[in-house]
């Protein structure tokens, strides 16, 4: 999995001069898992104790609460 690999520090997920951040941008039409995704992958960071390492952000208001 990308994740777990840029967080282990797997090289094969670094190229050139990256600082290290992993950016995503989960997008697709209602109803295709998005906030499912997202609520796995925080589940993933709060297990692995790496929570503060994660950063949500949507673009209206109604859209941040599904993923808060």
């Amino acid at each position: 999995m990308i994740i777990t690999g840029h967080l282990d520090g797997d090289s094969r997920c670094r190229t050139g001069n990256n600082n290290g951040q992993l950016l995503m941008c989960i997008s697709g039409c209602g109803g295709t898992g998005k906030s499912q995704l997202i609520r796995a992958l925080t589940k993933y960071f709060l297990v692995t104790k790496r929570i503060q390492m994660m950063l949500k952000l949507a673009p209206t208001g109604i859209a941040a609460a599904e993923i808060d």
